[in-house]
C-alpha cells in the first residue's frame, strides 16, 4: 500500500460560483427580454389607440359644428387589432356657439386601457 491519498472527485468552489452566476444571468435576461417585450405590446396597442381616436377628431373638425353627429358608439376597422377594443364619441355644449367632442378608445388586455382626446369646434370654424 502506499501513502497515496485517493483525489476526492467534485466540483470546486469556483466551479460552482461560475455555474451560479452564468445561470443566473441567464434568467435574468429572460425576464427583461419578456418584460421588454410587453412593454413594447402595450406601446403598440396605446399608439394605435390614440391614431385612431386622433383621426375621429379630425374627422369631425372637418364635418363642422352643425353637422357633428350625437354622442355613441362609432366603428373604425382599426379597432379589431386592440383585444376588446371600442370606441365611443360624446358631443356635448361647451358654451354658446361651441361645442365639445371627446373621442375615446378603450381595449381590455390584462386591465381596461384608455385613451381619451377632446377638442372644441366651433360654429365660426374655431
Amino acid at each position: 500500500m502506499s501513502g497515496r491519498v485517493p483525489k476526492a472527485r467534485g466540483f470546486t468552489l469556483i466551479e460552482v460560483l461560475v455555474s451560479v452566476f452564468i445561470v443566473g444571468m441567464t434568467l435574468a435576461l429572460f425576464v427583461t427580454s419578456s418584460l421588454l417585450t410587453r412593454s413594447a405590446d402595450n406601446s403598440l396597442q396605446d399608439s394605435l389607440a390614440l391614431r385612431i381616436a386622433s383621426d375621429k377628431l379630425e374627422e369631425l373638425r372637418l364635418l363642422g359644428y352643425d353637422a357633428l353627429p350625437q354622442s355613441g358608439a362609432f366603428s373604425d376597422a382599426r379597432l379589431s387589432s386592440l383585444p376588446s377594443g371600442s370606441a365611443s364619441l360624446t358631443v356635448g355644449t361647451y358654451n354658446a356657439g361651441t361645442k365639445s367632442a371627446t373621442v375615446t378608445v378603450s381595449w381590455v388586455e390584462s386591465a381596461t386601457s384608455t385613451v381619451s382626446l377632446t377638442t372644441l369646434i366651433g360654429e365660426n370654424g374655431l
